[in-house]
């Protein structure tokens, strides 16, 4: 996969940690992604999504449990030492409205005994 203009990009020479060697240090130190899972008060597999996608909360997790940095683990994902945001930083904008498609508005409650004592 080519990166475009829009992408972030990884800082030069910045491998991340295959995912079995990641597996294989928690297990040398007696803990799975389960357990971590377990531990932390998360879903099953809920750590595991660390191993393909950026998810900073999992990842200082893993990198306590190993002594290390996340970034060293990830370098990838973190740009001096802060993840490298994914998302954008604005809100989502709500496309649709109750009034853009023509619902009728309500009536207040004052109103709607004045039309029925009328």
């Amino acid at each position: 996969m080519r990166h475009t203009d829009t992408q972030k990009k990884a800082p030069e020479g910045a491998i991340d940690w295959h995912p079995a060697d990641i597996k294989a240090a928690l297990e040398k130190i007696g803990w799975t992604l389960r357990g971590l899972d377990r531990a932390n008060g998360y879903g099953q597999g809920t750590l595991k999504k660390v191993l393909v996608k950026s998810y900073p909360a999992a990842q200082v997790i893993i990198a306590n449990v190993l002594g290390m940095e996340p970034w060293t683990i990830w370098p990838s994902r973190y740009r001096d030492g802060v993840p490298i945001r994914q998302r954008p930083n604005h809100p989502l904008q709500r496309k649709h409205t109750r009034k853009r498609h023509g619902a009728a508005p309500e009536i207040s409650r004052r109103k709607r005994d004045e039309q029925e004592s009328a």
